[in-house]
């Protein structure tokens, strides 16, 4: 898929899927405000789409500092949790980094909210691997919209120099 907003939601889509949870969420980072935005919710995560979160909080927080997978079997006991979240309903959390030039631009994390199905090691080692194939979606992704726009304005260029050309012959 090569249209971003579309992809994102494929990605939690897909993840959820793997491991058989609706509770989903993707955070892409944005460098100048030192924040991870929510940009794709699902499940008991949808109306969190736009929250914000500091480098280091929460289980995705913590993930993005890291730039390592990260599981939490009792989320709501876990020292290092996001207050804001203390009401929404789940046990436990998987997150795992999207990589893109060297560093970590997001994070994709599931959420079960049967404390008898905790995230076991196979788990956690699938979502790593898809992690690092959704990296990559992202990124071809990412290269393809700048491709379109550089295009676009090449051919707005050439347009205003046919105008030009015309004007001048005049």
């Amino acid at each position: 898929r090569l249209d971003l907003d579309e992809l994102l939601q494929t990605i939690v889509d897909r993840a959820g899927g793997l491991v058989g949870t609706p509770h989903g969420y993707l955070y892409l980072a944005d460098e100048d405000a030192g924040v991870l935005e929510l940009r794709v919710g699902t499940g008991i995560f949808e109306s969190w789409v736009d929250f914000k979160l500091a480098r280091g909080r929460g289980a995705a927080g913590r993930v993005w500092e890291t730039g390592e997978a990260l599981v939490v079997n009792d989320y709501h006991a876990w020292s290092a949790r996001q207050p804001d979240f203390d009401s929404v309903p789940f046990k436990s959390v998987v997150g795992v980094p999207l990589h893109a030039d060297g560093r970590t631009i997001g994070v994709v994390g599931l959420a079960r909210v049967d404390e008898k199905q905790p995230f076991g090691d196979a788990e956690v080692a699938l979502m790593t691997r898809f992690g690092r194939l959704a990296s990559l979606a992202f990124e071809n992704a990412r290269l393809h919209a700048t491709a379109q726009q550089e295009l676009n304005e090449r051919r707005r260029t050439e347009d205003e120099l046919v105008e030009t050309v015309a004007r001048l012959r005049q």
